[in-house]
């Protein structure tokens, strides 16, 4: 709860071992503080469905992946280790960014 106060991430990816095992959202830790208390289990709340993405893949593909609305976020992994988090928050800025560096060089 700390860290989703502290800024601006909303989505945490769950590791185990190395390996990504869940994501624990924002509504997850909500509804488990409201239903459970303080003391509940992450692995209890955390989702166990979402996809994931290599981190050599290409970004526009994600984003479409994440506009369908099933998920919050994408974990991105290289040799089965967790190297990022995208969101689709994440890959509108950079476009926006890109758009107004663009426009900048074009003037």
């Amino acid at each position: 709860a700390q860290l989703i106060l502290d800024g601006f991430q909303t989505d945490f990816p769950v590791v185990e071992n190395g390996r990504v095992v869940g994501i624990l959202t924002r509504s997850d830790l909500i509804n488990a503080l409201t239903q459970k208390g303080e003391h509940s289990l992450v692995e209890t709340v955390m989702q166990r469905s979402f996809e994931t993405a290599d981190s050599g893949e290409m970004l526009e593909r994600v984003f479409s992946r994440l506009q369908t609305g099933a998920f919050n976020s994408v974990p991105i992994i290289d040799r089965s280790r967790l190297v990022g988090l995208v969101t689709a928050e994440n890959i509108a800025e950079l476009l926006m960014i890109k758009e107004a560096l663009r426009t900048r060089m074009a003037a």
